[in-house]
């Protein structure tokens, strides 16, 4: 059997160790490893969740193509710093979350938008036995309209952040985001203006406002911006938003 490890010198972070012989002093360790790497492996192949591990000096070991997606990197990303990849109030606030995570091996779920999407992502350290405690693991889904913010069945602190990064959202005014919000949900200008109890006039200056920040995308593409962006289940959770 050949032992598969986390390797901070590697490229990526794998690499092949000794093979491990089959004693009874290391047979509990060995099935450990083989089911680590099976989740190990489905994590950084899934589309829809971005992976990342970190080490203690907070450059990044390795990661999965959804994660650079997430946080739009240019380039390679094994070696630099999340906070070096992300504007640098949001870098040092989610910084000080992960250090939070080694200061008291308990894990943590940050909500918040990142490169304009309601994000959750689950830090925590690799192993609870202590290998490669040094080591992060960062997973994080985005909080779509549909799914909603997702429910914590394990003993995490869970955290809303303060900073938030909006991306292509962040010319949108509260009342603009509101609309947004509205028009992902189907609502034409006439529901939308029953809604929020104003003129049609007033909404559809909204709406095309919008549309003109957004890079003059038409209802049906802000319908889509909407879902995609998880306004909804934020402006819930933040409490602006019945």
């Amino acid at each position: 059997m050949v032992v598969r490890t986390l390797d901070t010198r590697k490229e990526g972070g794998l690499v092949n160790a000794e093979p491990a012989s089959p004693t009874p002093g290391n047979a509990d360790a060995s099935k450990d490893i083989r089911e680590a790497c099976v989740w190990r492996d489905a994590l950084m192949h899934d589309p829809w969740a971005g992976v990342v591990v970190v080490g203690s000096d907070g450059r990044i070991v390795a990661s999965n193509a959804a994660f650079a997606r997430r946080i739009e990197a240019p380039g390679p990303i094994v070696g630099r710093r999340i906070a070096d990849l992300v504007p640098p109030d949001i870098g040092a606030e989610r910084t000080a979350l992960t250090q939070r995570v080694r200061d008291t091996g308990r894990p943590l779920v940050a909500l918040g938008m990142v490169r304009g999407v309601y994000c959750s992502a689950v830090y925590r350290r690799c192993s609870p036995r202590g290998d490669h405690d040094d080591l992060l693991l960062g997973v994080c889904h985005p909080v779509t309209a549909h799914a909603g913010v997702p429910p914590i069945d394990f003993d995490a602190e869970v955290v809303d952040c303060g900073i938030q990064d909006w991306g292509r959202l962040a010319s949108l005014s509260d009342r603009e985001l509101e609309i947004l919000d509205l028009i992902g949900e189907g609502l034409t200008t006439a529901e939308v203006a029953k809604a929020l109890h104003r003129a049609e006039k007033t909404v559809e200056w909204h709406r095309s406002s919008l549309g003109d920040k957004l890079g003059g995308l038409n209802r049906v593409e802000l319908a889509r911006v909407a879902r995609e962006s998880g306004v909804a289940p934020f402006l819930r959770r933040r409490g602006l938003l019945e």
